[in-house]
């Protein structure tokens, strides 16, 4: 799978040849899914471990947005004003 920002995959591109995606899962969780199972068989266990991976993305997606609309800020030990640790860290990687 080419490295792409699954999150802006609209709803209406994400492909369905193959097995549907469970319910529940985004965007970015479909577009994983179907490009996994249009590709290869799959036993079971791979499936779960699938399914798992799908909500990761779909996760990572959420807290990336939320990272980007977050203005939290703290004052440190020091008195220095920072962004909150979990926002800092996040928006300073674009991908995993």
């Amino acid at each position: 799978m080419s490295p792409t920002n699954l999150a802006s995959v609209p709803d209406e591109e994400v492909p369905t040849a193959g097995p549907l995606p469970p319910d529940g899962l985004k965007a970015a969780g479909r577009v994983l899914w179907s490009s996994v199972m249009d590709g290869w068989e799959i036993d079971p266990w791979e499936r779960t471990l699938l399914l798992q991976a799908c909500r990761c993305v779909d996760r990572l997606d959420d807290l990336a947005e939320a990272a980007a609309a977050s203005t939290a800020v703290v004052t440190n030990a020091k008195g220095d004003r920072r962004r909150t640790p979990p926002s800092s860290r996040h928006a300073s990687k674009a991908s995993c």
